[in-house]
């Protein structure tokens, strides 16, 4: 909390500075707006989180036009807190205009394309919408594979939400066959003993024991 702590009072600090000097709605403010914000988030303080993020999006809109990847990247910022706050709806709404915003300006075949399509995919299967969620989590991981290449760790990281998503329907099978994909990627990079390394692994028994316990191996 620490780190956290120091690098808000930085942000303040410039934020302060910037007010006095440039005015409140000046474009230079929405990136201290969203620097705090994204601080805010991860110390868990949600509701100011969203308030800054808000901000920035204000000045953002006026400056840039509704059009900009800026804009852009605080629609997903706001559809982040609110994922967090439970407003699953109010984030998916967010999350698909950043996505507009992204495959109109950037092109489908780009990394903050497939970021976004994985938070839409995340909250449909926070809702129940298993299906949604594996379309979206599908169309996402042929992007990263097409612009990271297919060892890269955002790989591993859809292939892990592919595998609970099926596994959320029942398709246990399936749901190992992307974890040991998402294992295959991670164990050569980070190693066995790194902590999402030992999560995919876990998943992997959790998955084998339920085929166990229905008598599919």
């Amino acid at each position: 909390m620490g780190d956290y702590e120091g690098a808000m009072a930085k942000y303040m600090e410039a934020l302060t500075i910037q007010e006095s000097t440039l005015g409140k709605n000046h474009p230079a403010l929405a990136l201290s707006y969203n620097n705090t914000g994204m601080v805010l988030y991860q110390m868990g303080d949600y509701e100011e989180a969203l308030s800054r993020h808000r901000q920035a999006l204000g000045i953002r809109l006026s400056a840039l036009g509704k059009d900009h990847p800026d804009v852009a990247m605080s629609l997903n910022n706001i559809g982040l807190v609110l994922r967090k706050q439970g407003d699953y709806k109010g984030a998916v709404s967010k999350y698909i205009e950043a996505l507009d915003i992204r495959l109109s300006v950037l092109g489908k075949d780009h990394p903050s394309v497939a970021s976004t399509c994985s938070n839409v995919g995340l909250v449909m299967c926070k809702m129940g919408d298993y299906e949604g969620a594996l379309s979206i989590f599908k169309e996402c991981l042929v992007i990263e594979e097409s612009v990271l290449g297919t060892k890269h760790p955002s790989v591993a990281t859809t292939y892990h939400n592919l595998g609970t998503v099926l596994n959320k329907t029942g398709d246990h099978e399936g749901a190992l066959l992307k974890f040991e994909e998402c294992l295959a990627i991670l164990e050569p990079a980070l190693g066995l003993e790194h902590p999402k390394t030992q999560i995919c692994l876990g998943w992997i028994e959790d998955v084998k024991a339920a085929l166990t316990r229905l008598g599919e191996r």
